[in-house]
């Protein structure tokens, strides 16, 4: 079996997204918020740039674990995981920006436009 190829970017809708970037993916039920994840690898099967393959690194939202939410917890504030999915090219909705408390800590900007920048614990 031939190797799949594997991309370092790819543009969807005229946004360009890379290895190491954040997106936004369409959740399964209708009316939910958006899955975050960061974009480890981007891969398609020999001759087929249809079906074009991305391996996520998940985060969530406080209120989607065990524990829940906070109130200490910041509105964006999204919390690490070590799980792995890939999901198909066209599930992506959006980028996101998913930065580190200490880079937040040196942001001069407000940059929280809902779900365009999000800060990562």
């Amino acid at each position: 079996m031939p190797k799949k190829r594997r991309f370092n970017a790819f543009v969807l809708n005229k946004q360009k997204y890379q290895v190491g970037d954040g997106a936004m993916i369409s959740p399964s039920e209708p009316d939910a918020a958006p899955y975050i994840g960061q974009i480890l690898k981007i891969e398609a099967e020999p001759n087929d740039n249809r079906n074009v393959v991305l391996t996520l690194k998940w985060y969530y939202r406080p209120e989607e674990t065990a524990l829940g939410r906070y109130k200490w917890q910041g509105e964006y504030e999204l919390l690490t995981s070590d799980h792995l999915d890939e999901c198909h090219v066209g599930t992506v909705v959006g980028p996101v920006r998913i930065v580190t408390f200490d880079e937040y800590l040196t942001l001069t900007v407000c940059l929280f436009a809902p779900l365009l920048s999000l800060v990562v614990f």
